[in-house]
């Protein structure tokens, strides 16, 4: 598969099942409240915690084992601190459901003690605004839990934070880059700027072609050209897919099944848009 951008690509999913109210990888926005009473729970030993509140989702769809980013920073409010975490690069950081009984898998993207920070967490169940889980912080000599924040359900996850960007699931579908820049201005973490001829090659594999219910999705940066611009694609005759935009007006479209479909949504340019689609 071919992950190829016009200008700037700064994440792209896909994954062979059907997501209907909101994508893969939510952005939301959440509230790390104080202090919490003391409880048992599986990191009893840790010196900190918090509870995190999701704000941002209002749909009726519970989500499953689905990956939620949280931002950490220095935040005198909700007393977290670099300072506390005592396992380097945040080995120490765990997170839990909200009877705090179960581990939530993770993923560090980004680890940076003089900004923010940008970790992915596997949320077992996701069905109101209500919902919460755990964050905890403050453990010596521990490392990162080696738990995937992507289920099996994803065929590939890249965050392009890398020139060779790498695959986050454990199918490590790692891609080689060729023309492509890494720039620092994306929406999590970094982002990779192409080349009119720039692409990043992801070796062949029958995950790629997908066939049922499945969902492509990706954040873009879209600049002025004159010509098609593919976002991703496996480019494999009548069972191969196009994800792109298809002309001078950056009209998003799907090739699948040997036809383009046409969203008749035009990508506006110099700004980050999330772009999906489902076949179901």
């Amino acid at each position: 598969m071919v992950l190829q951008s016009f200008s700037r690509l700064n994440k792209c999913y896909s994954k062979p099942r059907l997501c209907r109210s909101f994508c893969h990888g939510l952005l939301l926005s959440f509230v790390l409240v104080g202090s919490i009473g003391v409880q048992a729970g599986i990191y009893d030993e840790w010196a900190h915690s918090r509870k995190i509140t999701f704000q941002g989702y209002d749909k009726t769809e519970t989500l499953t084992n689905f990956p939620l980013l949280v931002i950490l920073s220095n935040d005198t409010a909700t007393g977290f601190a670099y300072a506390d975490c005592l396992s380097t690069n945040g080995g120490d950081l765990r997170f839990s459901n909200s009877n705090q009984t179960s581990a939530l898998n993770h993923e560090i993207e980004k680890w940076d003690t003089n900004g923010s920070s940008y970790v992915w967490v596997q949320v077992t169940n996701l069905t109101s605004a209500g919902d919460y889980i755990y964050v905890y912080w403050g453990y010596t000599n521990t490392t990162a839990p080696t738990g995937n924040a992507w289920d099996s359900n994803y065929a590939g996850v890249w965050h392009m934070a890398q020139t060779n960007a790498l695959d986050s699931t454990t199918n490590a579908r790692n891609g080689a880059a060729s023309n492509v820049t890494l720039t620092a201005a994306g929406v999590v973490d970094g982002a990779d700027d192409f080349s009119a001829s720039g692409r990043v090659q992801v070796a062949d594999s029958p995950a790629f072609t997908l066939s049922g219910a499945y969902t492509l999705s990706a954040w873009i940066n879209a600049q002025t050209s004159s010509t098609h611009m593919s976002i991703a694609g496996t480019y494999n005759g009548a069972s191969g897919f196009i994800f792109a935009l298809t002309n001078t007006t950056r009209t998003l479209a799907i090739w699948a099944g040997a036809t383009w479909v046409s969203s008749r949504y035009n990508v506006p340019t110099n700004i980050w848009k999330y772009v999906a689609y489902t076949r179901n």
